[in-house]
């Protein structure tokens, strides 16, 4: 059997439903008792994969690595093709340094490929996406860091892809004892160290940092609520854009705001939906589309003298916007600061008072100077429209 059931099942299915008579260079026994030479083949097919198979995993079962067969059924490859005349076997093993997700440094996956040429037979292997996986210092993104390619390219390996490795040496010469396989594992099992403890103190700050992250969340959320309420005759409305750029357990959070004159802006929540972040303007949309957006932009025109008589955008987003930083460390945690609101940093001073930039210690600070900047915009705009009547 090859190597379990379903794939020798499978294997065996191919081998049948293919023609192999370039295979035999139309030998008539051939003709004459196929299931034979079916036979045979399967015979020499899966002997020499078998063989190789063990002799790619011997330098990671030497080593203790953890090797598990990643595909049940060859039908699960990815590049694999149920109609072609040239694929056999497709299958992938999985290498990790350990099953202990807190202490596994390293994994990778290898591809494994019989593929029919003609009146012969090629095997294929590689190493596929050699990752390094440190504790998780991140709420969102992943953790794990590609191997730097030199380390097999200078070991018997060209790189084929993307993070991808084809030995072009012999299969010996990674297989053998202390050869390239055992070289590689154990410049590897240097870099393993115990990181228990470490996990445990990452989790209780990624613990931490999520508890802080929900307080300052339900701050700023209350806070655009409340500005909204006082900036309606502006026709605008405060958003986050996303939840909050905050990724990095050490990292300062950070609240991305957008104002926004979009109707179909409605999340109740106030998470600005950028599936409604559209473009106005002849030169991206056909009439039907412009005519629609048009319509609504003078329905809903943003009555602020920065936007009114400084336009210089032509799209719902990154006009009006505001990048709010806490450090929770500092005597003054809260920065804010004021993008795109179409002004230079000296007329932004001369007209609202205020600077683009500021520091304050709570959050109430900071709605009373956001509002301050749009209440005093919208009343110049006001002042502006009397002046040109």
């Amino acid at each position: 059997m090859f190597i379990n059931k379903d794939l020798d099942k499978e294997l065996t299915e191919l081998i049948e439903n293919k023609n192999w008579s370039d295979y035999f260079n139309n030998d008539p026994a051939y003709s004459a008792d196929p299931k034979s030479f079916h036979t045979k083949l399967y015979d020499d097919i899966t002997a020499k994969a078998e063989q190789m198979i063990s002799d790619i995993l011997a330098p990671f079962y030497r080593n203790n690595y953890v090797v598990k067969l990643a595909t049940p059924s060859m039908k699960n490859g990815w590049w694999y093709d149920p109609k072609s005349e040239t694929n056999l076997i497709s299958i992938e093993y999985h290498i990790k340094f350990s099953d202990d997700s807190n202490t596994n440094p390293f994994e990778c996956s290898i591809p494994f490929n019989v593929k029919k040429n003609n009146n012969t037979v090629e095997f294929e292997w590689s190493l596929k996406n050699p990752e390094r996986i440190y504790i998780k210092r991140y709420l969102h993104s992943g953790n794990h860091v590609c191997c730097n390619q030199k380390l097999f390219t200078n070991r018997g390996f060209v790189s084929c892809g993307w993070q991808e490795y084809k030995l072009y040496k012999k299969l010996n010469e990674w297989s053998d004892q202390g050869g390239f396989g055992d070289n590689i594992c154990k410049y590897l099992k240097k870099t393993i160290t115990t990181m228990k403890t470490e996990y445990e103190q990452v989790q209780k700050t990624i613990k931490q940092k999520k508890n802080e992250l929900s307080i300052q969340l339900d701050d700023v959320s209350c806070m655009l609520e409340e500005i909204n309420a006082k900036i309606k005759g502006t026709n605008l409305r405060a958003m986050f854009d996303g939840e909050c750029s905050f990724d990095y357990v050490d990292s300062p959070i950070k609240f991305e705001i957008t104002f926004t004159n979009n109707p179909e802006q409605k999340d109740e929540n106030l998470y600005i939906n950028n599936d409604y972040d559209v473009i106005l303007g002849d030169r991206w949309h056909n009439s039907n589309e412009d005519s629609k957006w048009q319509k609504l932009m003078d329905e809903n025109e943003i009555l602020l003298y920065s936007y009114g008589f400084n336009r210089s955008c032509y799209s719902y987003r990154q006009r009006l916007c505001i990048e709010l930083v806490y450090r929770p460390n500092e005597a003054q945690p809260w920065e804010l600061k004021f993008e795109n609101w179409n002004v230079s940093d000296e007329v932004f001073k001369k007209l609202f008072k205020s600077e683009m930039v500021g520091q304050f210690g709570t959050i109430e600070k900071v709605k009373e100077y956001i509002l301050n900047v749009i209440l005093k915009d919208h009343e110049l705009y006001n002042k502006m429209m009397e002046w040109i009547k």
